[in-house]
């Protein structure tokens, strides 16, 4: 018979002890979690067990590390206009010294 686990943490099932009843891995170490509280931390590297419940979205991280992410793709978003107006430059030029040779 299947354990039917009526308590969940994030959508995971979690025990009559409050503990998680499946298997969970650290998101730092990848340590297995089950057996532990929600509130507890990993005994290989000391990450939170609920942050590991959280996973890798962008919103559990750092805020200084998404800003300095933002600045990345900013930068790369406008290199690449640059480059797209140096190129339409280029054939304006070599259109107006064609119109002009001619």
């Amino acid at each position: 018979m299947v354990p039917v686990y009526t308590t969940t943490v994030r959508g995971f099932p979690l025990d009559e002890k409050g503990c998680l009843a499946i298997d969970v891995a650290c998101i730092s170490c990848e340590y297995n979690l089950k057996g532990l509280g929600r509130y507890g931390v990993c005994p290989e590297c000391g990450t939170a067990v609920d942050r590991s419940l959280k996973g890798d979205g962008l919103r559990y991280s750092a805020p200084h590390w998404v800003r300095r992410i933002s600045k990345g793709v900013t930068l790369i978003l406008r290199s690449t206009q640059a480059m797209i107006a140096g190129f339409f430059l280029m054939i304006m030029l070599s259109i107006f010294t064609n119109i002009k040779n001619t």
